[in-house]
């Protein structure tokens, strides 16, 4: 048997391959055997037996052919795999990356770090994360990324989730982790309802290198208190501390927490505590930054000995409201950002250089509201910007926007449905109150900022005829405008379209939404730690 190599594939075909038999034609009698139940004749049947002997040969071939070229296949493949990876391998050899300087090649290693939500949302530390993963790539970018320190500063660890925690957080990859940097973040979340052996065997682990602190928050849980005291006097280089507890009561037996008072280089303060009021002590005159929440007691024994703030956010608990004794004035020569949940407390503290305050303007009295703001611009020559996480009456803070000029940026916040429609009263009147060839009633206003929450809606009609009405003013004094949403409350296309003809115009124009929306919107309120 003679053979012939195919000229596309290689493949060996036989010259003797047996020939498919021809189909008889249709309307003879095998055509009307096939295609009904009729019995043949002795005669037909052995002929339709040779037929099926034919087609029998004509298989067995196929099958066959079929196991060879599959064969075939097979090989080409794994043929073509061994080829890609020995032609990667030599495409690798002149990779630019392996040109790419140690310092270069840590920068790109810094930016795939986990930001800090990522690592507190997940539930255990992997070796698939980065700055673990980069160990594992090569010898050259294992050395770069463990001689990289900031890739090894963030240490977060949280027990707040469901999972074992003396798996999720094995001692011995803290300690790596803590070896390979040089100055340390820690995030630090404890857990009353759980086994409290773990936490303190962490917090013990990280509290020894106390020294290289830079950064603390820490949630704090009774079994966590007794180890604060061995921190008094070894956190040289602590800046910013966040501390904070979630039960009703707070750590049980705790009057107050003094281990930080020493701290050299803490300039910036956070607190959380709507319990009961726990005496904090902090190194005098040296906060820059302050933001927390707890009772008025503890804000004011915190302000009075840090007369050095530049920026403040003081947040009470509802129960506090009722107080009409604020307990003298305390001096912020220094202030320049503010936010306060209960503008009442504006009576009691003096901030001559503030330049942007902020606060929630939920009270029902809206008149004391504006009333305390008023206060706070007699107050303070240098104030520029006002911030509301609510909306007051439109209507008087208009009046007040007439009354004093030096005001030149509003930002609203709005967070409810009520807000939502008090927002539109004010847009509308803001509207109004330019009217072309005429004095304005608000000359001075250079920037109108507005954002909204997933709670809260935003009349996108009523916000661009406000800008229009801003910026085609002919005195105008509009520069910038911004509008900030959650995701799901997306601007529509056709108004952003809008908006942007006034940025070709020159006026500048934010508009965001989402997470990054949000972070501004905290800027607004402060929200800094």
């Amino acid at each position: 048997m003679s053979s012939l190599l195919c000229h596309r594939c290689g493949a060996v075909a036989s010259s003797d391959a047996p020939v498919e038999n021809p189909r008889p034609p249709p309307g003879t009698r095998y055509g009307v055997l096939s295609k009904s139940n009729e019995a043949p004749l002795d005669s037909e049947a052995a002929a339709v037996q040779l037929e099926i002997s034919k087609t029998d040969t004509r298989l067995e071939y196929l099958a066959t052919e079929i196991t060879r070229l599959r064969a075939r296949l097979k090989q080409l493949e794994e043929e073509h795999v061994s080829s890609s990876r020995y032609h990667s391998q030599n495409k690798a050899i002149l990779s630019p990356l392996r040109r790419l300087p140690p310092e270069i090649l840590g920068e790109i290693f810094s930016w795939t770090i986990p930001s800090l939500a990522e690592c507190w949302d997940r539930e255990r530390i992997r070796i698939t994360d980065s700055p673990w993963s980069l160990t594992h790539v090569s010898r050259r970018w294992r050395a770069v990324a463990i001689s990289n320190p900031s890739l090894w500063s963030l240490v977060a660890i949280s027990y707040q989730s469901d999972i074992d925690p003396t798996w999720a957080y094995p001692l011995s990859m803290i300690e790596t982790q803590i070896e390979r940097a040089q100055k340390l973040n820690i995030f630090f979340g404890g857990c009353e309802t759980i086994d409290c052996r773990p936490q303190v065997d962490a917090f013990q682990c990280l509290a020894k290198y106390s020294s290289r602190w830079e950064q603390l928050m820490l949630d704090l849980t009774s079994d966590l208190v007794p180890l604060l005291a061995g921190l008094r006097n070894r956190v040289p280089l602590l800046q910013t501390l966040s501390i904070q507890w979630n039960e009703e009561e707070g750590p049980e037996g705790v009057q107050s927490i003094d281990c930080f008072q020493n701290a050299p280089c803490l300039v910036d303060v956070g607190v959380r505590n709507d319990s009961r009021p726990i005496t904090f002590l902090f190194p005098p005159y040296q906060l820059t930054h302050y933001d927390a929440d707890g009772h008025w007691e503890v804000h004011r024994g915190i302000l009075r000995q840090s007369p050095t703030l530049v920026e403040a956010r003081i947040t009470i608990p509802l129960e506090d409201e009722a107080l009409s004794d604020f307990g003298g004035t305390i001096n912020l020569l220094f202030l320049r950002r503010l936010f306060v949940s209960y503008p009442a407390i504006l009576t009691s503290l003096r901030f001559p250089a503030l330049e942007e305050l902020a606060m929630d303007a939920m009270d029902d009295d809206d008149r004391a509201i504006l009333a305390d703001v008023e206060l706070s611009i007699v107050r303070s020559a240098s104030l520029r910007k006002l911030c509301f996480s609510g909306c007051p009456d439109a209507h008087r803070l208009v009046e007040i926007l007439k009354n004093y000029p030096s005001i030149i940026e509003l930002a609203i916040v709005i967070d409810t449905p009520a807000c939502s429609y008090m927002a539109l009263g004010l847009m509308q009147l803001l509207t109004r109150s330019i009217e072309v060839g005429s004095e304005a009633v608000v000359p001075e206003l250079r920037r109108l900022t507005f954002g909204c929450s997933e709670e809260g809606w935003i009349n996108r009609d009523a916000y661009l005829k406000m800008v229009t009405s801003h910026w085609n003013a002919d005195h105008r004094a509009l520069e910038s405008a911004s509008l900030l949403l959650d995701p799901g409350l997306d601007p529509d296309a056709a108004k952003i379209l809008d908006l942007n003809k006034f940025r070709e115009e020159g006026l500048d124009l934010l508009l965001l939404e989402g997470e990054n929306a949000t972070k501004v919107m905290d800027t607004w309120l402060c929200w800094t730690l």
